[in-house]
């Protein structure tokens, strides 16, 4: 996979109060990439972070939910993006 298939996310995680760059594949959809973050964000922070129930991503300015069903490359988000993951 090339660089140019993937963008960085800056990804806040409100049980850590800590934000994660994260390069994520433009081909998932949101729903999917919520998952991955949702996994590795549980394997970096395993004591104070658990994914349970449904994952989502919000736009960080606007406190929109993304639609997990788009395509990243769809979504309107670019490199350096903010997001939550909810």
């Amino acid at each position: 996979m090339l660089m140019n298939d993937k963008i960085m996310l800056e990804v806040s995680l409100p049980a850590t109060h800590k934000s994660y760059d994260l390069w994520t594949p433009i081909q998932l959809t949101v729903g999917q990439a919520s998952a991955l973050i949702a996994e590795i964000l549980q394997s970096r922070e395993p004591d104070r972070y658990s994914a349970q129930g449904d994952i989502a991503l919000m736009d960080k300015g606007t406190g929109a939910l993304l639609n997990p069903n788009c395509k990243i490359q769809d979504s309107g988000l670019v490199t350096g993006s903010q997001v939550v993951l909810v």
